[in-house]
């Protein structure tokens, strides 16, 4: 039969038949096809260390003796293993911190000074996955490094592996062909988690309109026409009492919303039990369109508020102080107080109220105390008819609606007022672009 090929198979002599590295043999295919092949390199070989050798063709054949030509002989293995003196680690972004591992001796114990003495040949290579900007302060090759954490957030693996090549023993292993887990005692791993830097504002995304052409106007499915409000332009609806206006970035991107707003048939004032405001005729409604023919929105979230001016009446214009924009809650009657502000306009004094949500019901409101009514004063003697009839007094339909009205009243002047303030629905991590 022809040879194509050796089989070459080593291991230490040692007096420990426990020990897998020492008792097993570990081989090595030697290919014989090139012409004048008469020998073969085995790495690793550690220096100070007896090895024993066997050889024998690929086909069959008996086990010839070898001779070794040439090695490559790595120097005596210091340590079993290293390992991070803390696994896990969260840091800001850009803040220095301290990253450490420990040497475990060849005797499975805590030897650091293998790696610390002044003649110590045991280095460390550290390295950041993924590469995100963080440094290692020289010197980056000690056992202890002072990492700064990248600017970028996120979630960093630091890897610190023993050097040179046969410092530690498992890199022996790794040599030979055994998996690359049995390496793993040489390499430390920690996870470092970056977060933003107190203060640190994440840069806003410009505005984007969608694609293609974008029209002047649209109109609902009952003829209404609507202003076009874009995410790069905002827009402004003009109606008669109100105007609506959207800054740059109240449209969420890719879209465009068409705004109308008018008068609403809900009268003004409605009782709210236990409410403490006054609210000036009429309600305006504030709708929404996405495209022509469609119908209003049910329930629209603006990226940034939008604005809702109405003239303040007369009524209001002593105590401007307690002047405010509400919104009517179309699915129950309840009303919100909006984060609103008084402007001047080219028609006078105007309240502004902020909206988030589309659609709205707004109006302008008196959200001021309101003085204790005086109780009723106590009934007088009571008058007996000369014959029959019905007693006049407190049972009689007049006194009746008297009372009612003074008990209203009463409760209006001990209630108290819950003013449900509207947040302004923004952007994650956003910075407002215009005043409230």
């Amino acid at each position: 039969l022809a040879i194509t090929g050796y089989q070459l198979r080593y291991r230490p002599v040692t007096s420990d038949p426990d020990d897998p590295w020492t008792r097993d043999w570990h081989d090595i295919d030697v290919d014989v096809s090139t012409p004048g092949q008469k020998s073969v390199i085995v790495e690793p070989l550690m220096e100070g260390v007896r090895y024993e050798f066997q050889i024998r063709p690929v086909a069959a054949g008996p086990v010839e003796s070898v001779t070794i030509t040439q090695s490559t002989v790595l120097g005596l293995p210091k340590a079993n293993a290293i390992r991070p003196v803390i696994r896990e680690i969260s840091v800001r972004a850009g803040q220095e911190v301290r990253l450490e591992v420990e040497v475990i001796s060849l005797q499975d114990t805590l030897k650091n000074d293998l790696a610390d003495d002044s003649d110590s040949q045991m280095i460390f290579r550290w390295t950041e996955s993924p590469s995100g900007g963080g440094t290692f302060a020289t010197p980056s090759n000690a056992r202890r490094v002072i990492y700064t954490a990248p600017d970028l957030p996120g979630t960093y693996t630091i890897l610190a592996e023993a050097q040179p090549d046969g410092i530690c023993r498992d890199h022996h292993k790794t040599k030979l062909g055994i998996s690359a887990e049995d390496r793993a005692p040489c390499i430390a791993t920690i996870t470092v988690r970056v977060s933003r830097a107190p203060g640190a504002v994440e840069p806003e995304a410009d505005p984007v309109n969608p694609a293609g052409l974008i029209p002047t106007s649209l109109t609902d499915n009952a003829g209404i026409a609507y202003a076009v409000f874009t995410p790069v332009d905002g827009g402004t609806f003009n109606g008669e009492g109100i105007t609506v206006t959207a800054p740059e970035g109240a449209i969420p991107d890719q879209q465009i919303l068409g705004v109308s707003a008018a008068r609403s048939s809900i009268p003004v004032p409605e009782p709210f039990p236990g409410a403490r405001l006054t609210i000036a005729a009429p309600y305006y409604t504030v709708n929404g369109v996405q495209r022509t023919g469609d119908a209003p929105v049910s329930a629209y979230n603006l990226d940034d508020p939008i604005r809702a001016c109405m003239p303040i009446p007369p009524m209001f214009r002593a105590d401007i102080s307690s002047v405010a924009v509400v919104n009517r809650a179309q699915s129950d009657g309840s009303i919100t107080i909006l984060t609103s502000s008084i402007r001047q306009t080219e028609s006078g004094l105007a309240a502004c109220g902020n909206i988030g949500q589309l659609p709205a019901t707004v109006a302008v409101a008196n959200v001021g105390i309101i003085e204790a009514t005086p109780a009723p004063p106590a009934p007088g003697p009571e008058d007996l008819p000369e014959t029959g009839g019905t007693t006049p007094g407190i049972w009689s339909s007049q006194s009746t609606t008297s009372w009612a009205m003074a008990a209203t009243a009463l409760v209006l002047s001990a209630a108290t007022i819950t003013a449900i303030i509207s947040t302004r629905r923004r952007r994650a991590g956003t910075v407002p672009k215009h005043d409230t």
